[in-house]
């Protein structure tokens, strides 16, 4: 597939039959959940997705990578970050009637019954790489600064040194 040019709407079992790799930029807008997190729907996510079969033509696979710089609210400080979400996805596609001959490998599946939308694959790539608590680095954020500011002397230590009187 050209570079740049993807799908809305895929069939990875029929991607991974014939050997292709998708690359290019999705926009967030295009993701509901994802955008929700973010503060700039204008951000892109880029892929780089290969989809392929086993080499004895049993497995689909789909692997590669998902990079994101997404504008987010840092939950420390509440103020705007970047965070850079980066997911290496590399699942087994299986058809729901195979479900049971997969069982119990140790690798995560997909299960596709026939088109789905490119968006919501790498938007759940995505989800699970995102942290459950954005936050900056202690150095960068602003409640750092608060933290050292407020580390002043207890004004009840002096209650504590009454009671070792006694």
């Amino acid at each position: 597939m050209r570079a740049g040019s993807l799908p809305a709407v895929v069939e990875p079992i029929k991607l991974a039959d014939s050997g292709t790799r998708l690359t290019g930029q999705l926009p967030v807008k295009a993701m509901g959940r994802l955008r929700a997190l973010c503060l700039d729907e204008s951000d892109k996510v880029s892929i780089d997705l290969s989809f392929e079969r086993s080499s004895d033509r049993t497995l689909g696979r789909m692997q590669g990578t998902i990079v994101a710089s997404l504008q987010v609210v840092c939950q420390r400080c509440l103020e705007k970050m970047t965070l850079v979400l980066r997911a290496e996805p590399s699942v087994i596609l299986i058809r729901a009637q195979d479900r049971e001959d997969i069982i119990g490998r140790d690798t995560d599946s997909l299960v596709v019954d026939g088109p789905i939308l490119l968006s919501n694959i790498v938007e759940d790539e995505l989800l699970l790489a995102m942290p459950m608590v954005p936050m900056h680095d202690i150095d960068a954020c602003l409640a750092g600064e608060y933290r050292h500011r407020q580390e002043r002397p207890n004004p009840f230590s002096v209650l504590g040194q009454l009671k070792h009187r006694d």
